[in-house]
């Protein structure tokens, strides 16, 4: 009755609610990280407040998190109501990745701010042992590079093939000075 009653409310509030989902298979499918793909809070909130919904689920096409959709679209909105209903700072999507892996590829300083005051792990490796670190030098996000640093991310770790960040920066001279920059 809770699920219909939830249902519902999501069709009187305008929500776009696939076909399957209103023929009785929406909890076989669609998950918080599916609606989060969509950047689209309201329904986010609408799957949270609804209940029985786990906030880390990995969402079905990319394998991500509802909270890396939020660091990829820059939703701190977003990203704090998920963790108000219980998502973990540092869930990992399929490829082991971060919301702050993340949030450093695209640069997305306030984010990254938001997630290091929540303490997210800082040096968390993905399953190719990259770091957020890394991943800011290798699409070269000078800022966020130079607030990981700042934050005691280590220059040095390496991933599996032993490149640290510094190399994954060789291509990127605005990263390169950051380095270079560092006391």
């Amino acid at each position: 009755m809770r699920k219909i009653f939830a249902l519902g409310m999501l069709l009187l509030a305008g929500f776009a609610v696939p076909a399957a989902a209103q023929q009785g298979s929406w909890d076989s499918w669609y998950t918080i990280a599916d609606a989060a793909a969509h950047n689209d809070t309201r329904q986010v909130e609408g799957l949270l407040a609804a209940g029985g919904r786990d906030p880390d689920a990995i969402e079905s096409q990319d394998g991500r998190t509802a909270l890396d959709w939020a660091a990829a679209f820059d939703n701190l909105p977003m990203a704090q109501l998920l963790l108000r209903y219980g998502a973990h700072i540092d869930a990992r999507d399929k490829l082991g990745n971060t919301a702050l892996h993340y949030a450093a590829e695209r640069g997305r300083i306030d984010f990254m701010r938001f997630l290091i005051a929540q303490k997210a792990t800082i040096d968390a490796g993905n399953r190719q042992g990259l770091t957020p670190l890394m991943i800011a030098a290798q699409h070269g996000q000078a800022a966020a590079a130079r607030l990981l640093l700042a934050s005691g991310a280590d220059p040095r770790k390496q991933d599996f093939t032993g490149r640290d960040a510094i190399g994954w920066a060789a291509e990127n001279p605005a990263v390169q000075q950051v380095f270079a920059s560092k006391p």
